[in-house]
């Protein structure tokens, strides 16, 4: 089953979010060290954002594993 494409991506750290209200707010994904990120969602609805990832058919996952170059989003950000 293929992933919904994702609308928003932080400028920061690259996480992705399907809401598009979310887009200009404040992105504060935890970093893993008791920080969190300090960028913001920028807009990423055009289709031309993004490429499908073609190591896991646009499904997150490779065998059981989730997806190391598509972070399991099933979605590449190409837009420069």
């Amino acid at each position: 089953m293929s992933l919904e494409r994702p609308v928003a991506v932080c400028t920061l750290c690259g996480a992705v979010s399907y809401n598009a209200m979310l887009i200009d707010g404040a992105c504060g994904r935890s970093r893993g060290d008791d920080k969190h990120c300090r960028g913001v969602y920028g807009s990423a609805l055009n289709q031309s954002d993004w490429a499908a990832c073609d190591e896991c058919a646009v499904t997150g996952l490779v065998g059981s594993s989730r997806c190391k170059r598509c972070d399991g989003v099933g979605w590449l950000f190409v837009r420069r």
